[in-house]
């Protein structure tokens, strides 16, 4: 139970989603190697050398598989990726339903997921009569509300103040 609770801890995914051999692989080569029993016991005339290879090249394919989806997925863990689709309009949603008064805007948001850590980078548009500290403030609140739904993310938030221009970058 320890290693399970370290594995997740550490690559952010169960066990289970390594892609073990489904059990139908073990159900594929007990049937293959029954046919070839009864076969000769209750049809001894009938061929079935063929099965056995059949079910080998099966089996092969199958374990192809498993390592191509391994490799695809290691890949992905080793390399940097922008966040899903679904994530993006999670956090375009959360910053559109906090643009008023004191955020006036926001673009040039990036995302990125390095392993099991998600790399969060944007710039918040404030009241240019803003204070420094009121700006500093409204950012570790943006950053605090993204954290909350990403454990471990790292945010930055850089502000800017709002000339009355909307970036093209902006969506």
């Amino acid at each position: 139970m320890v290693f399970l609770t370290l594995w997740k801890a550490l690559f952010g995914k169960s066990v289970i989603a390594l892609h073990l051999p489904p059990a139908w692989l073990g159900g594929a080569v007990a049937l293959g190697a029954a046919l070839l029993v009864l076969g000769e016991r209750f049809w001894p005339q009938v061929p079935l050398g063929w099965v056995d290879p059949v079910a080998a090249i099966f089996v092969a394919l199958l374990i192809l598989k498993t390592a191509w989806n391994l490799t695809i997925q290691s890949g992905r863990d080793l390399l940097d990726t922008s966040q899903p689709p679904e994530e993006q309009a999670w956090l375009h949603s959360y910053l559109d339903a906090r643009l008023g008064k004191l955020i006036r805007g926001y673009h040039r948001m990036r995302t990125r997921k390095a392993g099991s850590t998600c790399f969060i980078d944007l710039h918040l548009q404030v009241d240019p009569k803003m204070t420094v500290a009121e700006s500093h403030n409204i950012a570790h609140q943006v950053a605090n509300g993204i954290k909350a739904r990403y454990a471990g993310a790292s945010v930055t938030v850089h502000i800017e103040p709002d000339d009355g221009t909307r970036n093209a970058e902006q969506e």
